[in-house]
C-alpha cells in the first residue's frame, strides 16, 4: 500500500512539473493506484451474516453457552489431526459455538484471498481426513469417516467417532470461501444422507447467501411459475370454456372439441347406495350364497 500511494503521488508532481501538456497522464496514474489499492483489499463478513448469529442477542439457559469469535488463526471446525492454528491465507472468518451438556453445534465460515487457497485449504483438509483416520487409545480413541457431498463447487460430510459421542460435518466451498456445519448426534459409519440433512440444508442456505455479489440484491433467481390464466380462460377459474385441440381441424374423422370426461352415475340404476370403487370391473353377478363349483 505504502509503495502504491508513493507511486501515485511522484506521478502526479512529475505531471505538475511538466506542464499542462502531460498533466493528462495523471488520472490514468490514479485510476491504475486504485485499482491495486482496491485488489488489495480484503473482503470482509457483515454483521449477522452466519446462520446462528442471531441467536447470540437471545436469552439463553443458565448450561447454555454461545460464542462468536472473528479470529483469524481458528483452524476450521473439522479438525483431525488437532492442529492449534490456521495460515491459510485467510482474509475473513467467523465462527459459531454453541455448547449445552453433551450438545455441541457450531458454524463457520471463512474466506480466502483467492479461490486457489480455498482449494488448498480443502485439499488439506481431505489428506488431514485421511492421514488422522483414526487414533489415541481407551476413552481418547477417535476415527473418521467421510463422502462427497453434491453442494457448492466441492463439498463432504464427515462422520465423527468418538468414545463418548459422534458428529456429524458438511463442508462446503463455494469460490473462495468455505462453510463448516457440525453438529452432536447419531450417525452410522455408511454416512446416509438422511443423517445429515438439517446440516445440508444449512449448507444450501449458505451457498446461495455466499453468491450474492457486493452490493447486489440477491442471488439470480430462476423464474417461478406463469401467471395463471384470466378468469373463464382454459385452464383459470370460472365456466368451463370449450377448449380446441391444434392440429385437429384437418382431419374430419376426429373432433377438433375436446369432450368431457365421462363420469359414472352417482348410484347404479335401480338401487339408492351409491356404486363402490371399481363397480364397473366387476361382474353383476348377485350376492348371496356362492353356486356351485365347476368342476
Amino acid at each position: 500500500m505504502r509503495r502504491v500511494m508513493t507511486f501515485a503521488v511522484a506521478a502526479a508532481v512529475t505531471a505538475t512539473a511538466l506542464g499542462t501538456g502531460q498533466a493528462a497522464a495523471s488520472p490514468a496514474v490514479q485510476a491504475t493506484a486504485g485499482v491495486a489499492s482496491a485488489a488489495k483489499a480484503k473482503a470482509k463478513l457483515p454483521k449477522g451474516f452466519l446462520l446462528n448469529e442471531a441467536k447470540m442477542n437471545r436469552p439463553r439457559k443458565p448450561w447454555e453457552h454461545l460464542k462468536l469469535s472473528n479470529s483469524l488463526k481458528r483452524p476450521l471446525e473439522v479438525n483431525p489431526c488437532d492442529r492449534r492454528t490456521a495460515r491459510d491465507g485467510r482474509s475473513a472468518s467467523r465462527t459459531f459455538t454453541y455448547l449445552a451438556e453433551t450438545d455441541y453445534r457450531s458454524e463457520q465460515v471463512v474466506l480466502y484471498l483467492s479461490k486457489r487457497a480455498a482449494k488448498a485449504a480443502m485439499r488439506t483438509l481431505r489428506a488431514d481426513l485421511t492421514d488422522c483416520a483414526s487414533g489415541g487409545r481407551g476413552h481418547d480413541r477417535y476415527s473418521y469417516r467421510w463422502k462427497s457431498t453434491d453442494i457448492g463447487d466441492e463439498a463432504i460430510r464427515v462422520g465423527g467417532f468418538f468414545f463418548e459421542n459422534r458428529s456429524r460435518s458438511v463442508v462446503v466451498r463455494r469460490g473462495s470461501a468455505i462453510a463448516v456445519y457440525v453438529r452432536t448426534g447419531l450417525v452410522t459409519k455408511s454416512l446416509p444422507v438422511s443423517q445429515f440433512r438439517p446440516l445440508i440444508k444449512d449448507a444450501r442456505t449458505m451457498t446461495a447467501k455466499l453468491c450474492i455479489p457486493p452490493g447486489g440484491g440477491g442471488p439470480p433467481r430462476t423464474p417461478g411459475r406463469p401467471p395463471p390464466p384470466p378468469r373463464g380462460a382454459a385452464g383459470g377459474h370460472g365456466p368451463a370454456v370449450t377448449q380446441v385441440r391444434p392440429g385437429r381441424a384437418e382431419n374430419p374423422w376426429i373432433s377438433a372439441v375436446r369432450r368431457p370426461r365421462r363420469r359414472w352415475p352417482a348410484a347404479w340404476p335401480g338401487s339408492s347406495a351409491p356404486p363402490r370403487r371399481g363397480w364397473a370391473r366387476r361382474s353383476p353377478r348377485p350376492r348371496g350364497r356362492p353356486g356351485p363349483r365347476r368342476r
